[in-house]
């Protein structure tokens, strides 16, 4: 009975450094049937770091911004990225991805991505559709994802 009250009272540090973050199943839009984006194997770096007790994540997009809350074993991060297309079309598309992740243990973490697309200019329900989760896509679109990371 004391081990295992021991082991559960059990702390770990993520490995800090590159990671890659693997999607798991193809992300299921609410705004569109098809999707281009996040497609199951897909993959790419993001960087974990701490500074204990706080573990924070860069997603690996950019232009990026990041902000994590991290309570053992959950953490949980949001990243917004602006697209700026002004200069072919009237469209700005701002991405909003929210990681809500557990750490299974030190070098291994599974859990959500959600995708928030938001458009603003006179563009975006045409030519700016391209830029989006599909050409039929509409304003906003929501997106969940099943995700994994490990370190590389």
């Amino acid at each position: 009975m004391s081990l295992l009250l021991l082991l559960s009272a059990c702390t770990f540090a993520p490995v800090e450094g590159i990671w890659n973050l693997t999607v798991q199943t193809d992300t299921v839009w609410d705004c569109t049937l098809g999707s281009e984006y996040y497609a199951a194997g897909e993959s790419w770096e993001m960087i974990v770091y701490w500074d204990n007790p706080i573990v924070s994540a860069d997603l690996g997009h950019d232009p990026a911004s990041d902000d994590c809350d991290y309570s053992e074993p959950d953490l949980n991060c949001t990243e917004t990225r602006v697209n700026d297309y002004t200069g072919s079309v009237d469209a700005v598309i701002t991405w909003v991805d929210e990681l809500d992740v557990e750490f299974m243990s030190d070098s291994r973490f599974e859990g959500k991505l959600y995708t928030e697309l938001y458009c603003e200019g006179s563009d975006c329900n045409d030519r700016a559709l391209q830029f989006a989760p599909s050409e039929t896509a509409t304003w906003p679109c929501m997106g969940e994802t099943n995700v994994y990371a490990t370190p590389q």
